[in-house]
Parts: C-alpha cells; structure tokens; sequence
C-alpha cells in the first residue's frame, strides 16, 4: 500500500488480517467500519466485497444492514448484486421504518439498495418512498423501481386498485425513458400490470418499428406474450441483428405457428440462432435440417448432433455425419464426443462407421473422449463376435504402445468387458 493509505487510516486488508479469525476483528470494530465507510473509494471491488461478506457473517442484522447500505456507491455490478442479495436477506430482520422515514440520501445508489430488498408484502408507509424511485435521475433506482412492482405482482395480498393504478400509470411514463436499461426493465411489470391496457398494443408496437437493438431483444425474450397483444411482434422475428431474432426463440418456441411465420428466423444464419433453435424446438422441418448440416460452426455441430438424437429423421442424417471422408480425423474432441454419445440404437443402426470412429478416437485425449468411445466399443463388443474380436486386437495394439495413457485406456476397456 502506499504513504498515502496510512494517512487516509484505510484499513489494511491481507491474508493474515482474514487467517485466524475470517475477519471477524476487523469488521465488528465500530471504529473499523467507520474507517472502511470514510475510505471506500480508495478500496478494490473485490475487497468491497469481502467486507460485506463479513458484515453479513459476523453482524446482528440490523448493523449488517446499516453499514452495508452506508458503504457508499458501488461501482461494479457484482458488488451491487452482492449487497442487494444480502440486504434482502437481512431485511425482514430489520427496522426498515427508520431508515426510510430518515432516509439522508435523497438521490442515490442506496434507494436502489433499499427498493431491492423491500419484503412483501409491501407497507402502505413506505409507499411514497418507492415511488421516488421511478422519478430518480439515477438509471439504477428506476430499474429497482421496476424490479420492485414486478415482485409486488405476486404479493400476498395482492396489490390493492388504487395501488395498481399508480403503478400502471407510473409505467405509462416511464415507456417513454430514454434510457435503454429502464425500457430493457420496463416489460416485465409492465405485461402483468398493462394485460387489460388499450395503449399497451400501440406502446409495444412503437417499440418493435423504432426502439433500440437491445430493447427489442429485451421485448423478445416476452415474444408469446407479446403476440397475444400485437401480431407486429412477428416482425422482430426478420430483424436484421441477431441478437434481436435469438431473443425470441426460447418464448417463439412454446408457440405453435405457421410455418410460414417462423421461416426467417429458420432462415436466419447466425450461429447463435442455429444453436438456439436446435436447443428449443423438439422437430424441425427438413430444408431446416439439410441446411445445418453444411454449417462449420462447432457449435452448431455440437447442437445438431444432439438435436439428431431425438428428430425422427435424425438416423440418415447421423450416418451421413460418420460417413464423411477423414471423419475420424475430426479435430475437435467436444464434436467427437458428442458423437460417440449418440444414443446407443442411433449409434447402434450406423454400425460399421461408428465403431471405426470410435476405434480411432479410443486414445485420443482428453480422457473424457477416449472413455466415452471406450464404452462404444465395449458395446458392440457384448452384441457381435466379430467386433468382440476387433476389440482384441485393439486391446493388444494398446499393450504394444506402451505408454502410460494407452495402458490407462486398456485397463478401462478391460474392465467394461469384464462387467459384460
């Protein structure tokens, strides 16, 4: 540390200071944590971090609460999350009352804090508090803001209509923030509490034709709830980022449309769509398929290996996987994995090629490989004399190689056959 930390009395943090104790002396000194509150800025996030863990830890949770709201502003999203998961914790254990009706910071970061870890059901009296949130210069209090009525949705009991008519209304101007986190935020509350709303379907329209990448990707991640108000939805579905058309899958996959509709995004040649679709939709038409099969992308590959093993068109296309020339010069072993972890009546109707395969793939690293392709060849060992023989001679080959990770492998295949 330098000069300029003893002057400031930052409190050194090292492993001696945490060895004995876990920071228990350091963090139940009242000096201490007023020493840690006045030098937060000259502290790294990781130590920020440590301190809260402590607080949480070693405090009763009332001081736990105070010191980690008055720490200061935090900079750094994971420190944030930490505190917010561990103010909600500590919150149903503390007076919230106090701290709120003599609530010093007017407008910052620790409204966020609080907004956050609020229990429900919500108090009438902290009301007003809550939404001071939503009229805050700071981004981060009116995405808690919007956090905050999105978990009141389930509080029991329900939010009252008097209550719901200020949140609804209070969403109808913030559908207009120019910042981009606040709009991301904003539909979560807002398709609970703007269901039976005329001007939601005008309001998400608006959005689709003229809002921000990340906004529409943030509306298609609500993509069937969405298209239960406005069919304009199906435009984000051809939109030209990629970002914006993955968003839409995993809800686009729950629905049952038209072919036609889903076609541009079938169409669609990002790899993180490709992989996208093969994850969530359970069948998928044939050109779609035919079309994956060129892509050279791994993950696309990987994806669709997996995806083969339950299309009820996947075998002719899983023999043309293992048939292809050098195939068993494949470079990337999570591909040849996923190969070789086919299911067995797939791996099993391939046949000839598959065992290959799995014959030159036996002892090649990591382990995680070669056991698996191990298990391939055990299996059609127990099925067929003629492998079982094949099997030997590998086995012996092995021996002859004689070095640490083939004789690893024998010893693996040998006991597979053994077990048969």
């Amino acid at each position: 540390m330098s000069g300029g930390n003893i002057k400031l009395e930052k409190i050194e943090l090292n492993i001696d200071a945490f060895a004995k104790d876990g920071g228990y002396k350091i963090i139940t000194s009242k000096e201490n944590r007023e020493r840690i509150c006045a030098n937060i800025q000259y502290y790294k996030n990781r130590e920020i971090n440590t301190f809260i863990s402590c607080a949480q830890a070693f405090l009763n949770p009332q001081e736990a609460f105070d010191f980690i709201l008055y720490l200061g502003t935090f900079n750094d999203p994971f420190v944030y999350n930490t505190a917010s998961e561990i103010l909600r914790k500590l919150a149903p254990q503390v007076d919230l009352s106090g701290i709120i009706d003599n609530f010093p910071f007017e407008d910052s970061i620790r409204r966020a804090l609080i907004l956050n870890s609020l229990p429900l059901p919500i108090e009438d009296d902290f009301i007003p508090f809550i939404f001071k949130g939503a009229t805050s210069q700071l981004v981060i209090n009116r995405c808690a803001f919007l956090n905050l009525v999105n978990r009141m949705k389930d509080q029991d009991p329900p939010v009252t209509p008097a209550l719901h008519s200020m949140i609804q209304r209070t969403l109808d101007l913030l559908a207009n923030d120019q910042a981009i986190p606040v709009l991301c935020t904003w539909f979560r509350p807002a398709f609970h509490y703007f269901k039976d709303n005329k001007r939601f379907s005008s309001l998400l329209t608006h959005i689709i034709h003229n809002g921000d990448p990340e906004v529409k990707a943030s509306l298609g991640l609500h993509f069937a709830e969405a298209y239960s108000v406005t069919k304009e939805v199906t435009l984000l579905l051809s939109d030209k980022n990629p970002r914006v058309v993955a968003a839409t899958i995993p809800s686009l996959s729950s629905l049952n449309l038209a072919e036609e509709t889903v076609k541009p995004v079938f169409s669609n040649s990002s790899h993180i769509v490709r992989v996208l679709i093969l994850r969530h939709f359970k069948t998928l038409p044939e050109y779609v398929v035919k079309e994956y099969m060129k892509d050279s992308s791994y993950e696309v590959k990987i994806d669709l290996i997996r995806f083969l093993n339950n299309y009820n068109k996947g075998l002719k296309h899983a023999k043309k996987i293992f048939s292809q020339p050098n195939v068993g010069q494949e470079p990337s072993w999570r591909i040849s994995y996923e190969m070789l972890a086919m299911n067995e009546n797939m791996l099993m109707d391939i046949g000839e090629d598959a065992f290959k395969f799995a014959l030159a793939k036996a002892d090649q690293h990591p382990i995680k490989l070669a056991k698996q392709a191990v298990e391939v060849l055990a299996m059609f060992a127990m099925i067929d004399q003629s492998y079982a023989n094949r099997v030997d001679a590998y086995m012996q080959e092995l021996l002859e190689k004689k070095t640490p990770y083939t004789t690893q492998v024998y010893n693996m295949l040998s006991k597979l056959k053994e077990a048969a």
